[in-house]
């Protein structure tokens, strides 16, 4: 696998990318939504990710579904409100999804709109974090949109991931080597050099959005 580089954000980025976050969390984590969202139906209580509020799950699931091509069984972990492998299963029709979120509230949200989508018979939510509640080659592939922004995760948990992010390429890894095929989300802003092949890239605003994915034969 590639050595992925950090780099520490200077001064005036320590100031920047926290009020980005800020202006993020009012958007995308403080404000509820309910509604649909590419045709899904998505209720996300305030304190869970908000998909309406970016780009990051659609481009996800959708990457999943492009360039790792449907696997039978996919694992989200940090699903939030479950909208990204609620997508995923209407996509690619697989056999099952498992979701994991740290967070009960959004365990809740994502047993809720698995339900209202008929997905229910093939989706598991389950609390844990990242995937250390699947066993290794229990599920094909993972798809990852995660905290990517470098600021301090006590300012916003769903959307900050340190100003180095070492756990964001960490929990990466660790998501590989349960699964073996992975499909990861980040942001030109996240302070380290992606691994993986390039699959999909989204300009927004401040920042590019782009989904890599690692298989045994890019690593």
């Amino acid at each position: 696998m590639e050595r992925s580089k950090h780099t520490t954000p200077t001064t005036i980025k320590k100031i920047l990318y926290p009020i980005w976050a800020l202006l993020l969390r009012l958007v995308a984590v403080e404000k509820p939504f309910t509604g649909r969202l590419a045709g899904v139906v998505i209720d996300a209580p305030r304190g869970v990710f908000n998909p309406r509020g970016t780009v990051t799950t659609l481009l996800t699931a959708y990457s999943a579904a492009k360039c790792l091509e449907c696997p039978r069984r996919m694992a989200e972990p940090g699903a939030g409100s479950g909208a990204a492998s609620i997508l995923y299963a209407k996509t690619c029709d697989p056999e099952m999804v498992v979701m994991t979120d740290i967070d009960p509230g959004a365990v809740e949200a994502a047993k809720r709109n698995a339900e209202a989508n008929g997905e229910a018979h093939r989706v598991t939510i389950v609390q844990c974090n990242w995937l250390d509640c699947i066993r290794s080659g229990a599920v094909e592939a993972a798809m990852l949109n995660p905290p990517y922004l470098p600021c301090p995760p006590s300012l916003a948990p769903q959307l900050c991931c340190g100003y180095t992010c070492i756990e964001l390429l960490e929990a990466i890894k660790s998501c590989l080597e349960k699964t073996g095929r992975l499909v990861y989300t980040v942001s030109s802003l996240t302070p380290i050099n992606p691994i993986g092949r390039q699959c999909s890239t989204v300009k927004i605003w401040l920042e590019k959005i782009t989904t890599y994915t690692l298989e045994p034969h890019n690593h």
